[in-house]
């Protein structure tokens, strides 16, 4: 056992025995950056945390402690403590650490935060869920709106996807739905922004696991719809526009004079009303898994052509292949 390991595995001894007073020692004869490591993953209980609250108080630890900590100590503290405790975890540190470690590309940490969040929203009864509920889309909202460019948002929503969008989708649908709705109502709030057009776009070309339902949901909240054909013309995601019109047929209706003045290659004629209407506008538009085929086949170019004479002839048929096999 290697000696961090044994500092460790005393500092969890002594808190477990209560000797609180042995481990304030510790901390102030070695020094705040390299205790709190050590701290930090020997915490895996609530009496844990409620022993050293005030060190991580006064030294400004707790955010850190709530990114970095175990997720047996983080998911203890943020679940087990009683609301009426005077120690309870309000939304607002919650926040700022969530907001930390997306900004920060630590994706296990926002994981850890938003698993343990949501087993809170499941805790008590119907009304104290749809209460907490509501807490775990507003700490994701404080999360989106910390992040101040639409370039960095992308960046990292994108990088997030990647690595946890399936698992989410598969295991935590709630986490993943409330994702892309808050990541919709930030796009929306920075329509004045032009890379809100070329992320949405991008995201449409990515083999990235995304709800459009939930996204357009967020898009289309509010009362300023009348912007919206300006950000999205270019947008050939048939998935897109079908949510974006037809699942919620009041936002629908309201949309489709604009659409219809600033896309009228698209969005012709009146609201379509029959399936075989509603086909014909789906149509012009392309399934979002032939943008993505595109896009690799984009970027697979791109990268052959880098190689220049060096890669030879390269049978075309295989990228498209290739490309095929990654978006399955």
């Amino acid at each position: 056992m290697t000696q961090s390991a044994q500092l460790s595995n005393l500092l969890r001894e002594l808190m477990d025995d209560g000797y609180y007073d042995m481990v304030y020692k510790m901390a102030r004869r070695m020094g705040k950056e390299i205790f709190k490591h050590h701290l930090y993953s020997s915490m895996t209980t609530v009496e844990h945390y409620k022993g050293v609250h005030g060190y991580l108080s006064d030294t400004f630890l707790l955010e850190d402690f709530l990114i970095k900590g175990t997720r047996a100590g983080v998911t203890a503290v943020i679940q087990e403590i009683d609301k009426n405790d005077k120690l309870h975890l309000h939304t607002n540190p919650i926040s700022r650490a969530l907001n930390t470690a997306f900004k920060d590309g630590n994706f296990d940490g926002v994981v850890c935060l938003l698993l343990a969040l949501k087993g809170r929203c499941e805790l008590g009864n119907a009304r104290e869920v749809s209460k907490r509920s509501s807490e775990l889309s507003t700490v994701m909202q404080y999360m989106f709106d910390y992040v101040k460019s639409v370039k960095d948002i992308r960046a990292h929503a994108k990088h997030f996807l990647v690595l946890h969008g399936d698992e989410f989708n598969d295991n935590h649908f709630a986490i993943h739905q409330t994702f892309c709705k808050e990541l919709g109502r930030k796009v929306r709030r920075e329509f004045g922004d032009s890379c809100s057009k070329e992320f949405l776009i991008d995201l449409a070309r990515q083999p990235v696991p995304v709800s459009v339902s939930a996204l357009v949901e967020g898009l289309v909240e509010g009362h300023d719809l009348d912007k919206m054909p300006c950000y999205i013309g270019g947008l050939a995601w048939r998935e897109f526009h079908q949510s974006l019109i037809f699942e919620n047929q009041c936002a629908g209706r309201r949309l489709w004079p604009f659409m219809k003045t600033s896309i009228p290659s698209k969005y012709v004629g009146e609201f379509p009303s029959s399936a075989k209407a509603c086909q014909a506008f789906l149509n012009r538009f392309k399934p979002r898994r032939e943008l993505q085929r595109e896009g690799l086949l984009r970027e697979l170019n791109a990268i052959l052509k880098g190689y220049g004479d060096d890669i030879g002839t390269f049978p075309m048929v295989l990228l498209s292949l290739i490309a095929e096999y990654i978006i399955r």
